[in-house]
């Protein structure tokens, strides 16, 4: 499925088939899962970055009491 995000009219969709109509269907599902997992990439990254994070803080602030 392309990223161009086209939008079809419904007037487009009545004159095609029941085979074309699930073509389109199972590339949209496919679509939608392959964000879903780029999703869920991002959000490990995003927690493994917000881990790392607080960690570091927790370091300044151990080394903050010794000065």
């Amino acid at each position: 499925m392309q990223n161009d995000k086209r939008r079809v009219s419904r007037q487009f969709l009545t004159c095609l088939n029941i085979a074309q109509l699930q073509i389109i269907v199972n590339n949209l599902q496919t679509y939608i899962e392959l964000l879903n997992d780029e999703l869920v990439q991002l959000l490990m990254k995003r927690d493994e970055l917000q881990m790392s994070q607080d960690a570091t803080l927790i370091d300044i602030e151990d080394l903050s009491l010794y000065f």
